[in-house]
């Protein structure tokens, strides 16, 4: 059973709202979300909302333990996983308090980790190991006690948690065959109850009773395997992994019970992905998110060894999830900035992850990059997706199938487009960006300014739409981290375009009843909502990205020089004067 605690939902939403999520409102949505409210029967004190909701989670690990072992019994509610596999050890002792605390965070508002401790290096395969068993014994040792150790600071943050032995079994003839099975029994029991299960990397070598180490990934695929069903595609070399059989109660509560759908993985300083561009350069620029269907073999190739040890097991790992799943690169100290993301299903910014560190926590050298360097803090937190295949069309666009794109727009606005549209966007436009064969697509326009038409346009964010069959993949975030990049690559590409202005962005307007705007607000850096100029006129809110602090200081120091404006009523009027599309 889950702990009483004395944590109230008010605090829960606080800590949400330091992680990133952008307003207490929609805070607490979150906590509905993960949190059922209760039924009209129940008496519930108005003052005390967190202690029925921690009951609740109560009924619903109970009453998923009960589901599992009473054939006809309605179905539970799916409990929401995420598997947790965090470096060992981490760069600094206190990394691991900080770390329980946002996974109680997770904990309180229902969501239950699995935690898989990761080595700094992969070990040999079993059957190379010497029969001595020195080096299992000498990894048994060490990983046991990092285990213990991450419980206990778990359990110190008001999570129940313990080590799980004995989940890995391996039967292997001594040449090229193993076979891995799960224990899906060890599994059971600790999800069931709310605890958190801490694993080792560690197997049952039947064949030669012993102990051995197993690599992090096939560790990792081989926890996925009882809650999905899976091709016999494992990436290359990977072993055969089967789930049990013997168990059929165990098997049954997590793949009827069980959601996992999220991917967590804590390195000690490093913290998400840096942009292969700027390696080289003195301040690194981070990746916020990844469409491995896209980048996977060009980051491979370009990412520096750690980087790339990091995405090659998140690309592993995903494959083993459903497609919807999505993956966290973050740093120990920035995980709380994960919480965010887990709750929201929105990538983190690098002011999310700026706000997710105490300010105690600044001057904490578990908190630096590891290169020396202890006054630089780690790369924000990278999304990693499986993704969608994804291309960007540049002007004059002999790529695009207009009658695919117009019927992608008129199905997902349910309204027929103007004749004069299509030669519109030909005319004006500066990128149309379409993911999987027209299931998405951001079309983007140059704008002409109205101070001065000798200046470069601004960019004008014309359409977004992803159909709902490709939401689930999180095709609306790829489609969003590609449109920033368009934004970005404009300025790079001539910083003459920034001119007249003090910031570089896209603009974009929406209809103030526009059911979409909550998720424009919490992606957009500046809003602005607009009186009717005269009863029955449209009302309009516009939004704007803001590229600046992305772009080098040579196309800020360029942008500051220009002076000052009043840019912003500019972008209105220029926004507000693109004639309509439908």
């Amino acid at each position: 059973m889950l702990p009483s605690r004395t944590t109230t939902s008010a605090a829960v939403v606080r800590r949400i709202l330091a992680s990133g999520a952008p307003s207490p409102r929609q805070a607490a949505s979150y906590l509905r979300k993960y949190a059922p409210t209760p039924p009209p029967s129940a008496a519930v004190d108005a003052g005390t909302p967190w202690q029925w909701q921690q009951q609740q989670q109560n009924d619903t690990f109970d009453s998923a333990l009960e589901g599992a072992s009473t054939t006809g019994s309605p179905a539970a509610p799916a409990i929401p996983l995420a598997l947790i596999v965090v470096d060992w050890p981490l760069a600094h002792p206190t990394a691991h308090a900080h770390l329980a605390t946002d996974l109680a965070t997770l904990h309180r508002v229902g969501v239950l980790p699995i935690v898989l401790l990761r080595p700094p290096t992969d070990p040999p395969p079993p059957s190379s190991l010497p029969d001595s068993g020195q080096v299992a014994m000498h990894w048994r040792s060490d990983i046991r006690a990092a285990c213990n150790d991450i419980a206990a600071a778990l359990v110190w943050a008001g999570v129940p948690a313990r080590p799980v032995d004995a989940v890995f079994h391996i039967h292997d003839d001594g040449g090229e065959s193993q076979n891995t099975e799960v224990d899906i029994g060890a599994l059971h029991a600790p999800l069931a109850h709310g605890v958190v299960p801490v694993i080792a990397p560690l197997g049952t070598l039947w064949h030669a009773s012993r102990i051995v180490p197993l690599s992090t990934a096939h560790a990792a695929v081989a926890l996925c395997r009882p809650f999905y069903a899976f091709s016999d595609d494992h990436h290359g070399t990977e072993p055969t992994m089967t789930v049990t059989k013997a168990d059929p109660e165990s098997h049954h509560f997590l793949r009827r019970h069980c959601a996992l759908t999220k991917l967590v993985l804590v390195n000690g300083a490093r913290g998400g992905l840096p942009d292969p561009s700027t390696t080289k350069l003195a301040a690194l620029s981070p990746l916020s998110m990844v469409n491995l269907a896209m980048d996977f073999e060009r980051l491979n190739a370009a990412l520096p060894s750690t980087a790339r040890r990091d995405l090659v097991l998140t690309q592993r790992i995903l494959a083993a999830m459903p497609p919807s799943a999505s993956a966290v690169i973050a740093a120990a100290a920035d995980s709380s900035a994960v919480v965010a993301h887990f709750l929201t299903d929105r990538p983190p910014t690098v002011a999310d992850s700026a706000s997710s560190t105490d300010p105690a926590n600044a001057a904490d050298p578990g908190a630096a990059v590891n290169n020396g360097d202890t006054s630089t803090r780690p790369l924000p937190p990278t999304i990693v997706r499986i993704g969608i295949p994804l291309s960007v069309h540049s002007p004059p666009f002999t790529g695009v199938d207009d009658t695919k794109l117009a019927a992608l727009l008129e199905s997902a606005f349910g309204r027929p487009l103007r004749a004069d549209y299509m030669p519109r966007v030909r005319q004006l436009g500066h990128a149309i960006v379409v993911i999987g064969d027209y299931e998405g697509a951001a079309i983007v326009t140059a704008e002409p300014r109205l101070s001065d038409d000798s200046l470069p346009p601004l960019l004008y964010l014309d359409k977004f739409a992803v159909l709902p069959a490709a939401q689930s993949g999180g095709a609306a975030d790829l489609l969003w981290a590609a449109l920033r990049q368009v934004g970005r690559q404009y300025v790079l590409d001539d910083p003459k375009a920034v001119n007249g202005q003090r910031r570089a962005v896209v603009l974009w307007r929406s209809r103030t009843e526009n059911k979409v705007n909550p998720w424009y607000f919490a992606r957009a850096d500046g809003v602005v909502k607009l009186e009717a100029a005269e009863p029955g006129a449209q009302l309009w809110t516009v939004f704007w990205m803001d590229l600046t602090d992305e772009l080098p200081m040579s196309a800020v120091g360029a942008m500051a020089a220009a002076g000052e404006s009043d840019e912003v009523q500019e972008w209105v009027e220029v926004v507000t004067r693109v004639p309509p599309s439908f």
